[in-house]
């Protein structure tokens, strides 16, 4: 692959030149590279109106409306998380032949049209869950608005590849969108949980209202990405591009591995997040307030991550990155099986704080895939990395929904909440041999 011009921009030129107008410059970062924030803080902005939308409505929200909507038609505990982890990775199917066909569209069309069109859609699907009395029509509105669905941020990640050279300051880029996604994060579980504590379908118009809010900023607001004159060019059909890209691939193996380490990633985290909300619910007797708590902190802990410990880490590791993706990676394996090791809630919340560095791994990782790979087909590049990951989903939700309704690491054993007078006996395990009620 030919090297960069010299001196060039971290920004393309239509889009600086809009930056500028705007009455915003960009400062320098230690690469000699534009940084982003200036020209980028629509997209922050954005994805912060959008991501807290969708948390508000799916985290814990939609596990638990799906568990209200199972209970009605008498599933119990351990056939819903089954059920529901099946949804998630047909889902995750969808989105799987969805993603690259998106982000391939934003590489011809432009950035800004596809991204309204998949907020707009975000919107409709939750009014449709929150108007949805059955379980099937539940999960038929879910699976079918994944066609349109950019929750992976395949297309956000496009647009950081646009605006950005590779390198630290490529990686401080999605440092800091990982940071926008913490502080959603932060508020949208807590209220969340909240306005499920007072009706299950509240918390999906409260997201759609704000979901609306942020496709009228975006069509203010944000600006197109990807150049005027990458936007003229974009003559290849979708196959010929996708045969570049993988020719680019073939003679960057290193690209190569760097993907698998995403998708084997995704793959874990899967496991775990597709039964995270069933779990704390039905072995630690977390309500959807508890759930929407300890979900809050993964925000709070994640903006800690990128903002504080992760520019330290790559200046440790300057030149190093992939080593530090790697202590990244192990740390997230050590709080994983930390996590499904816990015999109270205390050892719980523990094991979630002792795991923050390995959020670090995510940023770097992303540029890492991205390094060695040209302008032209960062879209479809992207589209394939989310593709591979959502796929890995798909068999991680299966795999999770399996074994949610024991302990994480003792299949043989069924774990249930204590209860008492009281209600759940937070903290205390329960382990019942098979057969027993």
């Amino acid at each position: 692959m030919a090297p960069r011009e010299a001196g060039r921009g971290g920004l393309e030129a239509p889009l600086l030149a809009d930056a500028l107008r705007a009455g915003v410059r960009s400062a320098g970062t230690a690469e000699g590279t534009a940084c982003p924030s200036a020209a980028a803080r629509p997209l922050w902005a954005v994805t912060l109106l959008e991501g807290t939308a969708f948390v508000i409505a799916m985290v814990p929200a939609f596990s638990l409306r799906f568990r209200e909507l199972a209970k009605a038609e008498g599933l119990d505990a351990a056939a819903t998380a089954v059920m529901l982890g099946r949804l998630q990775a047909v889902r995750s199917a969808v989105e799987f032949v969805a993603t690259p066909t998106l982000t391939f569209w934003s590489d011809r069309t432009g950035r800004r049209p596809v991204m309204l069109l998949c907020a707009t859609a975000l919107t409709l699907q939750m009014l449709c869950l929150a108007l949805a009395r059955s379980l099937w029509a539940f999960g038929a509105v879910f699976v079918a608005f994944g066609l349109l669905s950019n929750s992976n941020g395949a297309l956000e990640a496009t647009c950081i590849a646009d605006a950005t050279e590779p390198g630290a300051s490529r990686s401080l880029a999605f440092g800091r969108l990982y940071t926008v996604i913490g502080a959603v994060m932060v508020v949208g579980p807590l209220v969340g949980g909240w306005l499920t504590s007072i009706d299950g379908r509240v918390p999906f118009f409260a997201g759609a209202a704000l979901c609306t809010g942020g496709v009228f900023f975006a069509a203010w607001q944000l600006p197109e990405y990807l150049s005027e004159k990458r936007h003229r060019g974009r003559v290849l059909r979708r196959s010929s591009s996708a045969e570049a890209l993988g020719g680019v691939l073939r003679g960057s193996p290193s690209t190569t591995w760097f993907i698998c380490a995403s998708v084997f990633s995704a793959l874990g985290v899967g496991a775990f997040a597709s039964a995270q909300v069933l779990w704390l619910r039905e072995v630690f007797g977390f309500d959807s307030r508890g759930v929407g708590s300890f979900l809050s902190l993964n925000g709070l802990l994640l903006i800690a991550s990128q903002g504080v410990l992760l520019p330290r880490l790559l200046k440790a590791f300057s030149g190093r990155e992939a080593r530090l993706v790697q202590l990244g990676l192990l740390w997230t394996a050590a709080k994983l099986a930390a996590l499904g090791l816990a015999p109270s809630t205390a050892w719980l919340w523990a094991a979630q704080i002792a795991g923050i560095g390995g959020s670090c791994a995510v940023a770097p990782l992303r540029n890492l895939c991205t390094k060695a790979v040209p302008e032209s087909h960062q879209g479809a590049l992207a589209g394939t990395v989310s593709g591979a990951s959502t796929a890995a989903q798909v068999v991680g939700s299966v795999l999770g929904s399996q074994v949610s309704p024991r302990h994480p690491l003792e299949g043989a054993c069924r774990v249930v909440p204590l209860r008492g007078r009281g209600g759940p006996l937070r903290g205390r395990r329960v382990r019942l041999q098979r057969g027993n009620p």
